[in-house]
This record gives structure tokens, C-alpha cells and sequence, in this order.
């Protein structure tokens, strides 16, 4: 593991010019550089988020308790909001300054702003923009990346002048989802790079420093590192909101670009061991994950995964061969490796709701991996794309699960349509289930079975979360269609067929052509 604190001073604050200039540079990981350490005993650190620095505070393991166990001669003030963005915060600010009765959600002990703000503060961390890209308030082009810039600048520039802090710490976001290339973190990077460049521009010669905490990057390697080795464990359980270990990784990021290099070490062996213990559970075993960002169809009879596993292999035991094991009718491009680390490209069209393949390891284990069948899904754009459950999203692989956000950056307010044939070998009455998996989710639900629309409902984060109706599928192919309006920021949704009065489904057939 390595660690991150970025020291960049450039020579002004160009706001204009940062703002509309696109990101077409792409910044470099950077390394541990510790340089004057900008937190000092006595100051006073205000943390100001959204839900993370919420939680941050609100959990016993969050990384405000985490920052002042290490520093406990700082005072740390965690202003969390949580479904803030930078505008939103930027207009709280803003008014807090004749409204005393702004305060935190949470009144135990609880922080008013205007006292806060009107008070001695020598460090600023500001720790926002995942809600941005989640709602969405951001559309994905450079025009409005600019705009969320200025917004954000325009913000750190306000608590200069009020605050008068000796240093402000601007942490990047952190991953929306395991799946690095999704729409959304591609944009959590143009984001995550604007920060980059307000950091470039501030004045080497301003009384306030400005520096970076690369939280972002951080979290984003402690997800690769245990998801390689260990498929099912989430280090952001809802893909939003990292767990304890991932506050550890927040704290450490943020301790290194304090600059206090004894306090960040210390938490560095904590992350290691612990990563090190979540990545292999202390169990021999095989690990595989479906990697479905570079998943295509060459063609209509054909589709081709790649299989990433990893063998975590008990003590003594020698390295031998790892073979993938595949149904009727599929191939592979290499059947075996005499590796610990590697990635087969499989190919076939799975017919059933789920296609299991091994991958056997043989002393040191086999592990299991159910394909799901595919869905065809088109949003507003009119484009249809092929889509598959993957476990890097709130769905995971359940063969029902839809999460557009695969495929699609999307809106706050959309229409999405999913499409998948389903052969059956005689006609017969089945449960059709809507359900989600979600936090925060308002969705409006619409089956169409051959042509006929027969069920609609909605959903909500209110405790709704499952709807059902018996409805009949005729014998042969059965054209299966599932409209999804969605009403806010979170989409994930599953449409199911189960079986009713002892029925077996399993020689269902599925097809996307």
C-alpha cells in the first residue's frame, strides 16, 4: 500500500480560466511528500462533507473519532450534511452568515454554523462532491464540469476571506461503485481533477495554504486490493459509504496531508494488516470476480466475460495448475495457467437465468461463479446496450438486477426500458416481483409481457421495497419488457419470475435476440 499527500502551489487563483478549461491532462498517482506540517497542537480543524463526514462523526469508527485519537490536542468540528453538493453548502454557508439557526443534523453534542464559521479556525477540509455526481447536479461534458469548479472555487474563496484559515485541505471524491470505469466514476475523475487544478492554482504566496488530500485515490486502492483477493467483501457496502476500514484509509489520507508523518504511519500498519486480514479472511481459497466493464457481444450467438481470480494458497502448499471449468457449448482462450493471479476469457451464450463456471485450483480450492443472463436496456437516448449483472453494483450478480448506472451516466429524472425473451416449455402462472436494493429510491415500475402491459407499482426507500403479481407466460418465447421511471438518484431495481404452487422454473429459457 502506499500513501498519499500532495503539496501543489502554483502562481494565482485564475478562476475564469480553471473554470472553462477542460481536463484533458491526466494527473499521475501521486507519492507521500511530507512537507511543513500545516496542523499543529491546539488548532482548530473544521471538516465539512456531506453524508461520509456524517457518518464520519456519527459512528464510533468514523475518521472524525479516528483524526482525534491520533491528534488529541486538535479540535476537530465535522459539519456533515448528508445528500449535499458543493452549491448546496456554498448557499448554506452563505446564509449562516445572519441566520444562527443553522446547525448540523446532529444536535449531540451538535455545531452552529455561524458560530463555527465567525470563529478561530486554523485548517479547512473540504470533502464534498459525490453527491454531485450522484443526483446528478453535473451533466457529463465540460461545460458543466467548469461550472462545478467555479462553484467550488467561489466556495473556498468565501471562507478565505471569512475564516481566515492558515491552510485549507481540498479532498478528492471517492468511488461511486467497485467498478472503476463506470459512467459515473469517469466523471468522479474529471471532477477529482478540477480539485487538482484549483490546488495548482493557489498563490505560493498567500498567508493560506492550499493542499490536497487524496482520499479519492485512496479508498479507490483499498477497494482494488481486497475486491482482487476477496470478491465478497465490500469496503463501501452500499457503494457510497465506506465501512470502518474505509474511514481508517479517509483518516490516513488526511493525517498525510496534515503532514503529521508519525500519526500517518501509525494508521498505515493498521490499514495493512487490516486490508491484508479482509483480502484473505485468513482462509485458503480461490477468489473470481466477473469483470463485465470489458464484457462484449461479438456476436448473436456469443458473448465474451473476462475471469479474474486469485488463489490464496495455505502455507507449504506448492502452486499448481488453476483450470477453468466450463458448461456445454463454451470455450475458453486458455483452459489452464500455473499461476496464483490471472484472467480467463471465457465465451458462450448463457441460456439459463444463471450459467455457473469453476474455477478449480485443485488442493488450494474451486470457486464457483454464476453468469447471469442478460438484459437489453435502453434509456432516453434511444441507444439499446447489453447489459449484465455484476457484483461491483448495489444489484450484485442476482440475475434479475438492472443498474442503468453500468452503462449510463443518467439524470435525476428518467425513463430507462430493459428487455429480455423468456422461453417456456408450457404455459403456466408465475410470481412477476419488482425489488430493489437501494437506499434512497423512487421508482416507478411497468412489466410488459407479450406486448400486454399486466403489472405497474412503485417503489420507494420508505419500506417499500418489493412488489408481486401472479401474471401468466405462454408456452414458448415470451417477450418480457420492464419500464423503470425513476424520480430520484438512485436506480438499481430487479424484476424476477418465481414459481407458484411448488412449480420449477429452472428449465426457463432466457435470450436477449
Amino acid at each position: 500500500m502506499r500513501k498519499t499527500v500532495v503539496f501543489l502551489m502554483a502562481a494565482s487563483l485564475a478562476l475564469g480560466a480553471a473554470a472553462d478549461e477542460p481536463a484533458a491532462a491526466q494527473w499521475a498517482d501521486s507519492l507521500v511528500e511530507y512537507q511543513e506540517q500545516i496542523v499543529k497542537d491546539g488548532d482548530t480543524v473544521v471538516l465539512i462533507g456531506d453524508s461520509i463526514t456524517e457518518q464520519g462523526f456519527c459512528n464510533k469508527w468514523g475518521y472524525y473519532h479516528l483524526l482525534t485519537n491520533a491528534l488529541p490536542s486538535v479540535r476537530f468540528v465535522p459539519l456533515g450534511y448528508g445528500g449535499f453538493q458543493v452549491k448546496s453548502w456554498s448557499d448554506m454557508e452563505r446564509d449562516s452568515l445572519s441566520n444562527t439557526n443553522r446547525w448540523t443534523w446532529y444536535r449531540n453534542p451538535g455545531w452552529n454554523l455561524k458560530e463555527v464559521f465567525d470563529g478561530h479556525i486554523d485548517v479547512i477540509v473540504i470533502f464534498l462532491g459525490m453527491n454531485d455526481i450522484l443526483q446528478p447536479s453535473v451533466s457529463n461534458d465540460a461545460a458543466s464540469f467548469g461550472k462545478w469548479l467555479f462553484d467550488y472555487a467561489t466556495f473556498v474563496k468565501n471562507l478565505k476571506e471569512r475564516c481566515h484559515p492558515r491552510a485549507i485541505v481540498l479532498a478528492t471524491i471517492t468511488p461511486l461503485t467497485a467498478d472503476t470505469t463506470s459512467p459515473k466514476n469517469r466523471v468522479r475523475h474529471q471532477l477529482n481533477n478540477r480539485i487538482r487544478m484549483l490546488v495548482e492554482a493557489s498563490d505560493a504566496l498567500d498567508t493560506c495554504v492550499m493542499t490536497m488530500a487524496d482520499t479519492g485515490f485512496g479508498v479507490a486502492d483499498g477497494v482494488e486490493e481486497t475486491r482482487s483477493a476477496n470478491s465478497g467483501y465490500r469496503l463501501v457496502p452500499d457503494f457510497v459509504h465506506p465501512d470502518a476500514l474505509g474511514h481508517k484509509i479517509l483518516a490516513r489520507e488526511l493525517l498525510a496531508a496534515f503532514g503529521c508523518e508519525e500519526e500517518t504511519e501509525k494508521l498505515l500498519c493498521e490499514v495493512d494488516d487490516d486490508l491484508a486480514e479482509k483480502a484473505h479472511c485468513g482462509k485458503a481459497g480461490v477468489s473470481v470476480r466477473l469483470d463485465l466493464v470489458r464484457t462484449w457481444r461479438p456476436g448473436d450467438d456469443e458473448f465474451l466475460y473476462l475471469l479474474n481470480y486469485r488463489v490464496n494458497r495455505p502455507v507449504g502448499l506448492a502452486m499448481s495448475e488453476v483450470r477453468v471449468v466450463l458448461p456445454d457449448g463454451w470455450t475458453a482462450d486458455e483452459r489452464a495457467m500455473v499461476s496464483d493471479e490471472g484472467a480467463f476469457f471465457v465465451r458462450g451464450r448463457p441460456k439459463s437465468l444463471v450459467t455457473p463456471i469453476r474455477i478449480d485450483a485443485g488442493a488450494a480450492g474451486v470457486a464457483v461463479l454464476n453468469i447471469p443472463a442478460p438484459w437489453k436496456v435502453c434509456d432516453e437516448s434511444g441507444e439499446w446496450k447489453v447489459y449484465t449483472a455484476t457484483q461491483d453494483y448495489t444489484g450484485g450478480l442476482a440475475p434479475g438486477s438492472v443498474d442503468p448506472y453500468q452503462l449510463y451516466f443518467g439524470a435525476r429524472e428518467n425513463t430507462l426500458r430493459c428487455f429480455r425473451r423468456v422461453k417456456s416449455e408450457k404455459a403456466r402462472d408465475v410470481k412477476a416481483v419488482f425489488s430493489h436494493q437501494t437506499f434512497s429510491a423512487t421508482l416507478d415500475l411497468t412489466l410488459t409481457l407479450n406486448g400486454k402491459e399486466v403489472f405497474s407499482d412503485s417503489l420507494n426507500r420508505v419500506g417499500k421495497n418489493r412488489s408481486e403479481k401472479v401474471v401468466r407466460l405462454e408456452e414458448g418465447w415470451n417477450d418480457v419488457e420492464v419500464k423503470c421511471v425513476h424520480h430520484d438518484w438512485q436506480r438499481q431495481f430487479s424484476f424476477d419470475f418465481e414459481p407458484v404452487g411448488g412449480d420449477d422454473l429452472s428449465g426457463l429459457e432466457y435470450d436477449i435476440r
